[in-house]
């Protein structure tokens, strides 16, 4: 086990969120203030979804289960797969419609909202590369500020901020993970502020963990 570490943090427990989806699809949101929204999105076979303004700068699709095409206020259609994440800076009034294009299976990816110091970020898709096992890895451009890993049991690691007084938010997609002294199982968000790195350890086999430098 890790040691304890003193930081300021707030944990969202995965099974208090509510569903706010509409008809077929599940939205599980966790959310603190104006500083982060993460949408956890459940579509499906056959179904589809509009997503609509969340209110922050810079807007992040990451697909988890299932290809992801996707269309921005009706322009061409583009596909998402798992590793790829699209990032653009959301204007009032923006309409993504997603559609689950499997007759049989449900598509799970992740709609995340945040702040931006820059006016606008044109459109970007860019690819985590999961090759590698036992490390996080980086995406690119806009979405620079996220990494992400798969972990066997028992692995630990380390994120240094870009801040020595920074913020991260950590999501587990799979498997649980301890995070500063803090037992974090799948779903389970957690933000944390006034730190200059976060550790972790993976205490399940094929653990997944996002972390997100919010500094």
């Amino acid at each position: 086990m890790l040691a304890a570490t003193r930081y300021n943090s707030k944990f969202f427990k995965a099974d208090s969120r509510v569903n706010t989806g509409e008809k077929s699809s599940h939205v599980y949101t966790s959310r603190y203030h104006n500083e982060i929204v993460v949408n956890d999105i459940f579509v499906p076979a056959g179904q589809s979804i509009n997503l609509g303004f969340t209110g922050f700068g810079q807007t992040i699709l990451f697909p988890v289960v299932g290809n992801l095409p996707f269309m921005k206020n009706a322009e061409e259609e583009k596909t998402l797969s798992p590793g790829d994440i699209f990032s653009y800076t959301e204007q009032p009034g923006d309409i993504i419609t997603i559609k689950n294009p499997y007759a049989d299976d449900t598509i799970n990816f992740l709609q995340i909202g945040l702040k931006t110091k820059q006016q606008t970020l044109l459109p970007e898709v860019s690819t985590i590369n999961f090759t590698e096992k036992n490390c996080l890895v980086s995406a690119k451009g806009n979405a620079a500020n996220i990494k992400a890993g798969i972990y066997d049991s028992r692995v630990k690691g380390t994120m240094k901020l870009d801040k020595d007084d920074g913020s991260v938010f950590a999501y587990i997609i799979n498997g649980s993970f301890e995070i500063d002294g803090r037992l974090m199982e799948y779903r389970d968000g957690l933000f944390e502020w006034g730190l200059a790195e976060t550790e972790f350890e993976a205490l399940s086999a094929t653990a997944i963990l996002l972390l997100i430098d919010c500094s």
